[in-house]
């Protein structure tokens, strides 16, 4: 996996996998909107987080 690959998606408070986003949102660009009128914040590969990263839809782990 490549430190820029988008491995997930923060929106509506909440992490999404790529395909869940894609569902929930339609096809995302880099003004996409959450349904809060937020922008929708991609997650990289080489993203730090104190927690492991699940989908909020499918409940699959975002990082191996």
């Amino acid at each position: 996996m490549k430190a820029w690959e988008v491995i997930g998606y923060a929106a509506d408070a909440d992490i999404w996998c790529p395909a869940c986003a894609r569902e929930a949102y339609g096809p995302l660009t880099d003004q996409s909107e959450d349904h809060e009128g937020n922008l929708i914040h991609p997650i990289f590969a080489c993203d730090e987080w104190d927690y492991p990263l699940v989908c909020h839809c499918c409940h699959e782990a975002l990082t191996e």
